[in-house]
Parts: C-alpha cells; structure tokens; sequence
C-alpha cells in the first residue's frame, strides 16, 4: 500500500504525523504525504528535528481561528520564526497554514 511506503520514508522526522494534524484544506493542498514531506524537507529543513522552539505569542483571529508566532532554533543554532494558523474542524484544532 502506497502510504505505507510513505510513512515508511518519512517516520523518522514526523512528518507524516504532522501531515495528520493538517486541516483538511491544507491537506489537498499539499498532499499526498509524499508531497508533502518533500516540501517540508526541501523548503524548510529547519523545522525537522529541531534542537528547540518557543512560542512567541499566540493571538485568538476569529472564534475557530488562531495565529501562533514559532521561534525555531536549529541544529546549528540558526534560527527562524513561523507562523502558524490553527483552525477548529470537527476533529479539533489542526494547522491551516504555515507561513515563514
């Protein structure tokens, strides 16, 4: 079954697990979970295994939507800020969007 051949390639990092909490939107968008770990690992290695993070802030946009500012340190201390914006579905809070 392909998906398991794609949690296989991607286990070790999480991203198939952070795929799973992507709202459904986000998900088409930037899907299967091939896809998508190719872009997290291409276009934003930082965020695989990093050495810390803090959360910034965290601002309430609507009643279903908030917008958290990430400060992500890396394996070699580089840091950058994302955000990410969370929005309440039916099976919870998930990440609508990420955005350096």
């Amino acid at each position: 079954c392909s998906s398991d051949l794609d949690n296989d390639a991607v286990s070790d990092d999480g991203i198939a697990k952070t795929f799973e909490f992507a709202a459904p939107e986000n998900r088409a968008s930037t899907g299967p979970l091939s896809r998508f770990a190719s872009m997290i690992r291409n276009g934003y290695p930082i965020l695989l295994n990093p050495a810390e993070f803090s959360i910034l802030s965290a601002l309430q946009a609507r009643e279903e939507i908030y917008v958290v500012r990430v400060k992500i340190v890396g394996k070699a201390q580089e840091t950058e800020c994302f955000m990410w914006q969370l929005t309440k579905t039916a099976e919870g809070w998930m990440t609508a969007a990420v955005m350096p």
